[in-house]
């Protein structure tokens, strides 16, 4: 290290010479995330971009996407839908109505249909007690293309 007086610090480092074979790269470990079978989603987001994003993620890994960013709509569409309607990912936090009561108005007419909720705020934000106590699978935002398929295929295989 030298330094000067109104002139700054400048340091070295040296570090020894590597003889021989470059080493193997190690990959980067990517989660296991397993695709999806066909199965569909109804994603329910009022932020137009994080619900493109997820509908397109979701798509790739191989679900049907049905998405929506008005809570109205997505009852809507669940009435409408003939097929089976495998998962419900909804933001906590929307203006028409929170995700917690839209899950349960959608249970009284699909009372089967799983749900994973999620929100960028504090996980007990909008989640009141009754639903805490059944442990209702949570993503928190932001999240990964990676995070996001994981959840979604834990909660479509959960017992719940």
């Amino acid at each position: 290290m030298a330094s000067e007086q109104s002139q700054g610090a400048r340091f070295s480092i040296y570090l020894p010479r590597h003889h021989g074979a470059p080493e193997k790269e190690i990959e980067a470990s990517k989660p296991s995330v397993l695709r999806g079978g066909g199965e569909t989603i109804l994603v329910v987001e009022d932020d137009e971009s994080l619900l493109r994003l997820t509908q397109v993620v979701l798509a790739q890994e191989g679900y049907h996407v049905l998405a929506t960013a008005s809570s109205i709509e997505a009852i809507e569409m669940v009435r409408q839908q003939e097929g089976e309607i495998d998962l419900l990912l909804a933001d906590v936090v929307m203006p028409e109505m929170s995700g917690v009561e839209l899950a349960n108005e959608i249970k009284k007419i699909r009372p089967n249909i799983k749900t994973l909720f999620m929100s960028g705020y504090a996980r007990t934000a909008e989640l009141n007690h009754e639903t805490r106590e059944k442990a209702v699978p949570f993503l928190d935002k932001p999240f990964t293309p990676d995070r996001l398929t994981v959840k979604v295929r834990e909660a479509i295989d959960s017992e719940n």
